[in-house]
């Protein structure tokens, strides 16, 4: 084809030749010529044509061999390739697009006297025509052939092939059914090992040996933790009259990685998102996408721990709950069998720790017993022996001033005056003291707190045992600042500042002192009153504060004591929130110190 193509080209382009020399380049002759001989191609099939184009300014003009009409077309036109190269003096053959666009085998020249391109071409389409039908032809009766053999052999082998196929669908079956019973029995040995694990967990708590609720239940959560192979978890426990969570524990990975600043340990039910489901829905909650939109969630603070996965459950006592359980972070996420799980093993902690809040009310129970007995004990000993007693020795006294008084010479008689003024002030401290911790002990004695001025309370109460000092030649010296205020009963911190103090002298050898302070700790006052007397020995030491034991030893003059004014100053001070305690070396003199709440606005 090509070659033709070429003959076809070289033969026009020796035509024009010869007319460009008849016509001595005349190219308007030339065309006028040309037009003359109506030249139509038929050399070239049914749609081929000769093609001769030349420069003209800014297009290209061209002569269709079938039309001899004049055409333009732009210099730079995309199309027309083989034109396109005539015009710049290549000579050749290719398969390339014409002015239309169409597809066509073309050969291509120049004249070089007159500057023309010569194309000759015919549509790639015809020349394929007659082997395409041939193609065609070929294939519709290979097709023919295909499908009669199909046909042959279908009728032949559709028996067998109906056994293979039902043999293949029982193999099919067979396989699904071996399967799912793999799965089934996987499933039953992962649930036994799941169950297995929980018992095995719900052994180490039983066994955990604490009397503590908070280490069970810290025990507890980091065994939930292990058994579901989540990362962290907490417990939080609910109060359903107040509609509130309160903390219990997180996980010590939580604690760890937690930013949150100051974070709240009590939630209000209503503010609470996802992980208030488990009470609002009374059910577990499990979200395995914790990253996705859900409307159930609220936000976390700035700072929180990264939740993956996350499950909470509702704790049970009765049809109340009492707490919640959550887990996060598991890799797989959850499922129904980690909710079982998870409720099946708190349930039973929370039996555990209620056998333990049972042994702490029975404890609690049996202290308090001892502690009502100890005070019956020592309320029958005050009244049997040590109120009897100052009442012997004055009987005593008087006894002896009645039978002798005409006879007793005046220092004589002074003397058993002075005993007995000491006697009556020993008697009263105690009958003051005993109704004072009766009063206390039968809840009668009300709380009532002010505006307290420490220096002024000890300045009066240190003025009204100056004389008991002073005739042991003993110094009181109070160092309280003027302006340490604090917020408390007057009456009963006046019993307790006053029983310290008058201890503080009565354990005092002469020519000793007794020191009254102060430091601000915090919120907090903390009185001292120091001595330079005799000290205690340890077991004294450990032995104060208690109403069982019995620590009341006599003074340097032999003053008599009860041990019931150290249990005043406990049951005093602890009533205002604070703590008391003593440091003692025998020889070296006591100091003891108790708390005070220090007044603010904000305390009123």
């Amino acid at each position: 084809m090509y070659n033709r193509l070429n003959d076809i080209a070289v033969n026009e382009k020796v035509s024009i030749e010869i007319w460009t020399n008849v016509y001595q380049k005349n190219e308007e002759e030339i065309i006028a010529h040309l037009r003359l001989e109506k030249k139509n191609g038929a050399v070239i099939g049914r749609s081929g044509e000769i093609v001769i184009a030349r420069p003209a300014n800014d297009s290209l003009e061209f002569i269709i061999s079938r039309k001899m009409e004049i055409y333009r077309i732009p210099v730079n036109y995309s199309l027309a390739t083989p034109m396109q190269r005539a015009i710049n003096h290549e000579s050749g053959y290719l398969i390339g697009r014409d002015y239309e666009g169409y597809k066509v085998y073309a050969a291509y020249t120049f004249v070089e006297k007159i500057n023309w391109g010569i194309v000759a071409k015919i549509p790639v389409a015809e020349v394929n025509r007659p082997y395409f039908v041939s193609i065609s032809i070929v294939f519709f009766l290979t097709l023919l052939l295909v499908t009669f053999l199909s046909y042959l052999l279908i009728k032949t082998t559709n028996p067998i092939l109906d056994k293979l196929l039902n043999n293949e669908r029982l193999l099919i079956a067979a396989r699904e059914n071996a399967e799912a019973s793999e799965k089934v029995v996987r499933m039953q040995k992962d649930e036994i090992e799941f169950n297995n694990a929980r018992l095995e967990s719900l052994l180490k708590i039983s066994q955990y040996s604490t009397s503590s609720i908070q280490d069970l239940l810290d025990y507890a959560l980091n065994e939930a933790i292990k058994l579901t192979g989540s990362k962290i978890g907490y417990i939080y426990f609910y109060e359903e009259k107040t509609k509130q969570f309160i903390l219990n524990t997180w996980s010590k990975e939580v604690m760890n990685e937690c930013r949150v600043q100051n974070p709240e340990t009590v939630y209000d039910l209503d503010k609470t998102g996802c992980w208030g489901e488990a009470v609002r829905q009374r059910k577990p909650i499990i979200i395995n996408d914790y990253e996705a939109e859900n409307h159930l969630k609220k936000g976390l603070p700035e700072g929180h721990v990264t939740l993956k996965t996350f499950m909470t459950v509702p704790i049970f006592v009765g049809t109340s709950i009492v707490a919640v359980a959550g887990l996060a972070n598991k890799q797989n996420g959850y499922d129904n069998a980690d909710t079982v799980q998870l409720t099946l093993l708190m349930d039973s902690v929370w039996k555990i720790a209620h056998r333990i809040y049972m042994e702490i009310d029975l404890r609690n129970a049996n202290d308090k017993l001892k502690e009502l007995n100890a005070t019956k004990d020592k309320f029958f000993s005050i009244i049997s022996h040590d109120l009897k007693s100052p009442f012997t020795s004055l009987l005593g006294i008087t006894e002896v001033l009645l039978e002798n008084h005409r006879t007793l010479k005046p220092d004589e008689i002074e003397e058993y005056f002075s005993h007995l003024n000491e006697a009556s002030k020993s008697t009263l401290e105690l009958l003051d003291n005993l109704l004072t911790w009766a009063k206390s002990q039968t809840g009668r004695l009300e709380l009532s707190q002010s505006k307290v001025n420490l220096k002024v309370l000890t300045t009066d109460i240190t003025r009204l045992l100056q004389t008991f000092a002073r005739d042991k030649k003993i110094m009181l010296i109070n160092t309280i600042d003027k302006d340490i205020w604090v917020w408390a009963d007057p009456n009963m911190l006046t019993t307790v500042l006053r029983n310290l103090i008058q201890n503080a002298v009565k354990y005092t050898r002469s020519k000793g002192s007794v020191t009254i302070g102060v430091t601000v700790i915090k919120e907090f006052a903390e009185i001292w009153v120091a001595d330079t007397g005799i000290g205690m020995t340890d077991k004294g030491l450990n032995s104060l504060f208690r109403i069982g034991e019995n620590v009341s030893m006599p003074g340097t003059n032999n003053e008599r004591g009860t041990g019931l004014g150290l249990i005043l100053c406990r049951d005093f001070v602890e009533k205002h929130g604070g703590t008391i305690r003593a440091e003692s070396e025998t020889g070296m003199g006591s100091r003891f110190y108790f708390t005070m709440p220090l007044y603010t606005r904000q305390a009123t």
